[in-house]
């Protein structure tokens, strides 16, 4: 994952998954997002696909999106679906959204805690936006 400094990081939200939200930032405003979420709230949630389109709008040009969650739930308030999948499901759900809503560069999948970690793993899901004019941008 590229590392960047935090005088670089124009926005970041602990939880950015309001479209509304997103919505009074100037186009091209953000050098890199970045999102840490819980669980089901970053993979099931109403409205993501226009969330990630709104996320190209606010991002320049080969600005970074990074989305981060752990599979961490209260299987009582879960959603069925999170409970179904696997981790690796989970992060091919959020790569989706980057492929559905277009204008991404193909993101990339790692997990970011090593293997023998006792805890609960982290998963991060990245992309660059698309440069404009290019296949698949907005």
């Amino acid at each position: 994952m590229p590392r960047t400094g935090l005088r670089e990081c124009v926005i970041a939200f602990y939880n950015l998954w309001n479209s509304a939200a997103l919505r009074p930032i100037q186009k091209g405003a953000a050098n890199h997002i970045g999102s840490l979420s819980h669980g089901t709230s970053s993979i099931f949630g109403e409205g993501l696909l226009e969330v990630f389109t709104d996320l190209v709008r606010v991002l320049r040009p080969a600005g970074l999106l990074v989305c981060t969650f752990s599979n961490r739930c209260f299987p009582t308030k879960a959603v069925r679906g999170w409970l179904a999948t696997s981790d690796a499901e989970h992060c091919s759900i959020v790569a989706g959204y980057f492929e559905r809503s277009g204008g991404w560069n193909p993101p990339v999948i790692e997990r970011r805690t090593p293997p023998v970690h006792l805890g609960d793993p982290l998963f991060a899901v990245w992309a660059t936006r698309a440069e404009e004019g290019v296949e698949g941008s907005r």
